[in-house]
């Protein structure tokens, strides 16, 4: 008995790494065998270089630190971003003076994107719905060297602390860090019914895009029926964030996954649910990517889902999902 259990225990991995790859398959047909790999490989840290954190060191210095521990760092693809490889160091990048003194963040190149695209200005009145651990948080501070207001809403105790601590260490002055319920927002709190310039939604999600095969702890909670699930909870979110948002404004939504039921039938649920709003058009100077789909088995989306956009996963980038809905006056 206790030795079939063992055998049954030791194929559930196998058995979740065959259906998920089934999946990315049945998704991306024509570049399945270019992007099975790149489950399976490595990719580097990457981070990008704090600027509200620059008073007494230039960037170029604080790249030399890291140089001088034994780091090799290039520079990424994108504004701002860096490529760490350990080379001799003998410790993590993690576990350096200018990442725990805020000088540096370590992010996915991935996850840079979405506030890139936000088209913010100074003194915007920007809402995070889902901000900790702050990362887009701390990112949109930095573009706008603090002169903005964020409120940043966790509904997680011990993420929210986390959040409150990250945006200290980061020298992020402009957040109101809230420990509150995203979806309850526009309910409980009426007088901020459309009265945001930006908001960012980086929902929680199945998080597909950053399972890494060699460790199967990365697929262990992931399963073919969560999407559905996470879909119920991702589009309560975007009613909230749509809700908060001022006419003329801008919601930027985002995920790390692949599947259709928390990408493009979230987004085109809104576009059926609200008559107000438009997708607009996304382009981002990377080769791989691709245009959301504006159909997906028996289902049709709206042609505008073609401007949203998902990022391929390669040796540098995790597949990640992107939309940018505007609030039509």
């Amino acid at each position: 008995m206790e030795k079939n259990s063992r055998t049954v225990m030791e194929k559930i991995p196998n058995l979740k790494i065959e259906k998920f790859l089934s999946k990315i398959h049945e998704i991306y047909p024509d570049k399945f065998f270019e992007v099975e790999k790149y489950f399976y490989n490595y990719r580097p840290v990457t981070f990008r270089v704090n600027n509200l954190k620059l008073e007494n060191n230039s960037a170029e210095q604080i790249l030399n630190k890291l140089k001088d521990y034994g780091f090799e760092i290039e520079n990424g693809p994108i504004k701002n971003s860096f490529i760490c490889k350990l080379g001799k160091a003998e410790i993590k990048l993690s576990e350096t003076e200018e990442f725990n003194n805020g000088l540096i963040y370590i992010q996915g190149l991935s996850s840079m994107f979405p506030v890139m695209l936000m088209n913010l200005e100074k003194g915007q009145n920007i809402l995070d719905m889902c901000a900790s651990p702050g990362s887009k948080t701390s990112q949109i501070a930095a573009e706008l060297n603090n002169e903005c207001f964020i409120t940043a809403i966790e509904n997680n105790k011990k993420r929210y602390y986390i959040l409150k601590k990250n945006m200290e260490t980061l020298g992020v002055k402009c957040v109101n860090a809230v420990y509150d319920n995203a979806v309850t927002l526009p309910l409980k709190y009426p007088d901020l019914l459309e009265s945001f310039d930006r908001v960012l939604l980086d929902v929680p999600c199945s998080n597909e895009g950053s399972v890494y095969l060699q460790n199967p702890k990365s697929i262990e909670k992931w399963n073919s029926k969560i999407a559905k699930r996470l879909s119920k909870l991702q589009k309560t979110l975007l009613y909230s964030g749509i809700s908060l948002l001022k006419p003329g404004g801008s919601l930027l939504y985002s995920t790390c996954t692949y599947s259709i039921e928390e990408n493009e039938e979230v987004i085109n649920w809104a576009l059926n649910k609200f008559g107000n709003l438009k997708v607009e058009k996304i382009n981002i100077d990377i080769e791989n990517t691709v245009p959301g789909f504006t159909k997906w088995k028996e289902d049709v989306f709206e042609e505008q889902l073609a401007n949203t956009i998902r990022i391929i996963p390669t040796d540098l980038f995790i597949g990640f999902y992107i939309a940018m809905l505007k609030k039509t006056i």
